[in-house]
């Protein structure tokens, strides 16, 4: 069962009062897990999209764990002047949430599994706006540049695109009934990675660093640093770090498909079984 709880706001800025919503619970049934970190539900789960808010008033991207709660005189003055109070704190998909609006994007939830034509920038879009969080408008402590960082790279493999985990068959049906469809999207697809994979690369770099220093769970960071480690190339690091993995207990059923990867050379990320 998934429970919400009312939050009061202020924006570290300007002082803008605003309401947003905390999940209590909630109930996770199905998906899916990539090497990378990445899942994919079937039921609504937090994000961490959703931990930064952007003032309604003077635009200020902050996170949410840094803001204060609103004095309550001023959220009574606020209710009385609709015009200074937010009735929502927007978060990082604000701006494609405008885009499906004015229609420029197409709803993933129309897309039914199928390559779109605007898939590829939908996907960049995601790109753009983690990017843009490293760029000096949003104060961050290194625990938060490396859960940007970690989205960062989850988007940039999502743009190169995610091998299947259903079978290949539905989508050799949809190069037999459109070919021309199918073959420029990944034109389109191809083109956006070659502009941002040297970004992607320095990113992986960067967030290695940030890993090997990090306060998580030692496995948690090791495992990353291997997957990074593989994306990038290096194959001999990867292996090193694979092997204190198993030192550590990481399960069979987790080392045995990375120990393939590596052997076969393979960069791309993949789905967890």
């Amino acid at each position: 069962m998934t429970m919400l709880e009312m939050l009061f706001l202020e924006c570290p800025a300007c002082g803008a009062p605003h309401t947003d919503f905390s999940f209590l619970s909630f109930h996770v049934s199905g998906g899916e897990q990539w090497s990378d970190g990445e899942q994919y539900a079937q039921s609504p789960m937090p994000s961490d999209a959703d931990k930064i808010g952007q003032c309604a008033r003077c635009g200020e991207l902050f996170w949410k764990e840094n803001c204060l709660r609103a004095p309550a005189h001023s959220l009574r003055e606020a209710l009385d002047s609709p015009g200074a109070f937010s009735p929502e704190l927007r978060s990082l998909a604000h701006r494609v949430e405008q885009a499906e609006r004015a229609g420029t994007l197409i709803p993933r939830c129309e897309w039914q599994g199928r390559p779109d034509e605007h898939e590829a920038e939908w996907d960049e879009l995601q790109i753009l706006d983690w990017r843009g969080l490293l760029d000096g408008r949003i104060q961050n402590t290194p625990s938060q540049e490396l859960l940007i960082r970690l989205n960062l790279w989850r988007a940039y493999n999502t743009l190169k695109g995610r091998p299947l985990g259903e079978s290949p068959l539905r989508w050799v049906a949809h190069l037999a009934s459109r070919p021309g469809h199918y073959l420029r999207h990944l034109v389109r697809r191809d083109r956006l990675w070659s502009k941002h994979r040297p970004d992607y690369l320095r990113n992986l770099d960067e967030l290695d660093k940030l890993l090997a220093t990090s306060d998580i769970d030692s496995i948690d960071s090791l495992a990353l640093r291997m997957q990074a480690a593989r994306e990038r190339g290096r194959f001999a690091l990867a292996r090193q770090l694979l092997a204190q993995l198993a030192q550590q207990g990481c399960p069979e059923s987790y080392l045995r498909p990375a120990r393939r990867m590596i052997a076969l050379r393979r960069r791309g990320c993949y789905l967890l079984r």
